[in-house]
């Protein structure tokens, strides 16, 4: 039984979020199967990352292989407390994750160009094979676009549901160690897949970064299913330490991305003092006409004054 998955980066054990989810899930019910790190589709025997193969069964999609560990019976039993209530907001949450917060990070990630060029290019490039590298940047960006167009969102709209989720996820886990109370299931995989690579990626443009890290329980969730259930090994731990130039081109997109926002708000205050200034003299100009015309039609005798005229006795 062997589970295919995208290669470990800058301390994530994979840098798929669906990969993430399966190899989480997996951990979560000490399933025993050979993890396999792919750096080409065609390493995997079916042509999808991730996948499970086990016997006379394959399978690409995380809420299948939830199910499948649900029948096996492991030591520990993946989901065995949830209520079948709690097993179908699984599925709920898979639904509104892809919705409201997968757009964001496709956006953020794949399309948003300081991003690209600081981390997600050299990420890929670190994890993908030569030359499939180069295809895979272009698929990845082209089908980031075509999630990002069917919302027909603006990217600060994608962000501000995406930061409404984040919420709504906070709110969901409150005081509690994992989603669904002291013990993980299906559904701290599926979320933990998605937001441990905002979690962990360094970026340049990181304003949703900053939000999610200024979860305080959802920091927590993060750090604590990372460090138990994936932790670094030694070999990311050698990684992280030649990540420095990567780091030095992140900080150095953050700058540009500063500087850009900058110059952005002081054209925007020059347009509103142009405005103000323009408004002003149109405002001038309408009075003195008004006045020149008025003082012309009493001169000419256009306009007539009336006169009071006072009763003698």
């Amino acid at each position: 039984m062997s589970l295919y998955v995208s290669p470990s980066f800058y301390g994530l054990a994979s840098v798929d979020s669906q990969s993430l989810q399966f190899l989480a899930a997996a951990q979560f019910c000490l399933y025993k199967v050979t993890v396999v790190h792919c750096r080409r589709k065609s390493d995997s025997p079916t042509g999808i990352i991730p996948s499970y193969v086990g016997e006379n069964v394959q399978i690409t999609d995380f809420l299948e292989f939830v199910d499948h560990l649900r029948r096996q019976h492991s030591e520990i039993q993946l989901d065995s407390d949830l209520s079948d209530k709690d097993k179908i907001l699984v599925e709920g949450f898979d639904a509104l994750l892809k919705t409201r917060l997968v757009p964001a990070l496709e956006q953020l990630f794949w399309l948003d160009e300081f991003n690209y060029a600081a981390m997600a290019s050299r990420m890929v490039s670190k994890t993908t094979a030569w030359p499939h590298y180069f295809f895979y940047l272009s698929k990845k960006r082209s089908e980031a676009r075509k999630i990002v167009d069917r919302t027909g969102k603006m990217p600060e709209d994608l962000e501000l549901d995406a930061i409404k989720t984040l919420n709504l996820l906070a709110s969901k886990l409150g005081a509690s160690k994992y989603f669904n109370g002291m013990k993980p299931s299906s559904l701290d995989a599926l979320i933990y897949g998605y937001l441990a690579p905002l979690y962990r990626l360094p970026m340049a443009n990181d304003r949703l970064k900053l939000q999610l890290k200024a979860l305080p329980n959802l920091a927590v969730f993060l750090e604590t299913i990372g460090s138990i259930y994936s932790p670094v090994t030694d070999e990311d731990i050698s990684d992280v330490k030649e990540f420095k130039k990567l780091m030095q081109e992140v900080d150095k997109a953050k700058k540009q991305v500063e500087k850009q926002k900058m110059e952005k708000r002081m054209k925007e205050r020059e347009q509103q003092k142009q405005e103000s200034t323009n408004n002003t003299n149109v405002i001038m100009f309408c009075i003195f006409s008004l006045t020149a015309t008025i003082l012309f039609g009493i001169h000419s005798g256009i306009i007539q004054l009336p006169t009071v005229e006072e009763d003698v006795d």
